[in-house]
């Protein structure tokens, strides 16, 4: 049953209802006005999150993939130490293995690069309508699809 309450903390997304679910205190404390306590950064995500920005750069722009001020720059925007770069590039091949796996499906079903969709932003209201991503004040749900295409 939906509660009328869930308005005041919306816009809601699908990692917030689980953040929501998993532990209620933690989600409070990090809604609070009041922080109570900073909780440790966790190093698998801050890896997660680089590699993720990687795959989006290697699905829109391989090219760029090919500058080494790309990888200085998604090292100090997610705040990588040492050791985390170390993971991404153990990762990295991966990545690119897979991003390679995706363009030979493309190519099979005959997927332009316009049907393929990359951290596509949708949003609706609670009248289930769409509605801009960071329209707070009408956004219920909102979410983002890492990766689409339109066959």
């Amino acid at each position: 049953m939906f509660n009328s309450n869930a308005l005041e903390l919306k816009p809601w997304s699908p990692s917030k209802v689980i953040e929501a679910k998993s532990c209620p205190f933690r989600f409070n404390c990090s809604r609070s006005k009041t922080k109570v306590s900073s909780f440790p950064d966790d190093s698998a995500a801050r890896v997660g999150t680089a590699i993720h920005e990687y795959l989006e750069i290697l699905l829109n722009d391989p090219e760029k993939t090919k500058i080494p001020e790309v990888y200085y720059s998604i090292f100090s925007d997610n705040s990588l130490t040492h050791k985390e770069q170390i993971q991404f590039k153990l990762l990295k091949e991966a990545a690119e293995k897979s991003v390679s796996r995706i363009r030979r499906f493309q190519k099979s079903h005959n997927c332009s690069d316009s049907g393929v969709f990359v951290e596509e932003a949708l949003a609706i209201n609670s009248n289930f309508e769409p509605v801009h991503y960071f329209d707070n004040a009408h956004v219920m749900i909102r979410g983002k699809i890492d990766l689409a295409m339109h066959l």
